[in-house]
């Protein structure tokens, strides 16, 4: 191996959020409500917008996408379905279904997936209730996406 590595890595995160996502319909994915902080970045911005890790590199890149995250709903026993969006598009290998207990009680999931990420593409987490137009909250998020090459 010979040359340098570089290193493009982008992070949002948020603590302690209330905002409830609002879900009308179980068919559909809705945006994961809340205010975003970005963190360390190099080649991401947040493109103005919360809950969104925007590609600013020149090169289209692989990266490995993490999202870490506790979360409740306002009903007992709910199916609740999580996904990294692309440009407003579900990132298919990335979803992940669990199911709460409790209303109110607090779950932990995580997701990871591999996106080809081009200048300007915009990265999301979405969520959709499979079991009935309940609410749910994200609480804390840590979303990431890293590459080295």
């Amino acid at each position: 191996f010979s040359g340098t590595k570089s290193h493009w890595m982008g992070e949002v995160y948020m603590v302690g959020n209330a905002t409830a996502t609002t879900i009308t319909n179980t068919a559909k994915y809705f945006k994961v409500a809340g205010t975003t902080i970005i963190g360390n970045n190099k080649g991401f911005d947040n493109g103005g917008v919360s809950n969104c890790l925007r590609y600013t590199g020149a090169i289209t890149r692989m990266f490995h996408v993490a999202v870490s995250f506790s979360f409740s709903t306002a009903s007992n026993s709910q199916n609740v379905e999580f996904a990294v969006f692309k440009n407003g598009v579900r990132i298919d290998s990335s979803v992940q279904e669990t199911k709460t207990g409790t209303a109110g009680d607090v779950q932990s999931t995580a997701l990871h997936v591999v996106a080809t990420l081009e200048i300007l593409d915009c990265l999301e987490v979405f969520c959709r209730n499979l079991s009935t137009a309940s609410n749910v909250t994200v609480k804390n998020l840590n979303f990431f996406a890293m590459n080295a090459n």
